[in-house]
């Protein structure tokens, strides 16, 4: 049986990680909503704190845990707003059709209103404990 680490190498050499704050429940039901819609099932997930991200994201990124930041599996990391539409674009269907839109608004606007949700993302979904994920969103996590 390969290690926890050939795994994930090989996986980050062929799969897209959305990286968030594992400690929010508001990041924690965007990563269930996001695992729903993805039916090409090739985008992988893992927190912000965990060790994936340590050993894959600069600590400027693993530190601001507002951020989502969207591994490509070329290593290009896009992050706030863009991550988003790329994440939207992985997904099919008509979402991953129009998210290119996206692109027509200034990057400046798109994350000023990232972040207005971003900054309040705890007051919008507040909760005690989050929902446990789906085994087929468990087989998505990495540490």
């Amino acid at each position: 049986m390969p290690s926890d680490k050939y795994v994930t190498d090989n996986l980050i050499q062929e799969n897209p990680i959305v990286f968030y704050d594992g400690e929010c429940g508001f990041c924690s039901w965007s990563v269930r909503i996001i695992h729903k819609l993805d039916h090409s099932e090739e985008i992988y997930f893992a927190p912000l704190q965990g060790s994936t991200a340590e050993r894959l994201l600069p600590e400027t990124d693993r530190l601001e845990l507002s951020t989502l930041v969207y591994l490509k599996p070329n290593l290009a990391a896009e992050k706030r707003s863009t991550a988003v539409i790329e994440i939207l674009r992985q997904i099919s269907g008509i979402l991953g059709f129009i998210a290119p839109i996206g692109y027509l608004m200034p990057k400046s606007w798109r994350d000023s209103m990232y972040d207005f949700v971003a900054k309040r993302r705890r007051q919008i979904l507040s909760v005690e404990a989050c929902e446990l994920p789906s085994p087929s969103l468990r087989a998505k996590m990495l540490p």
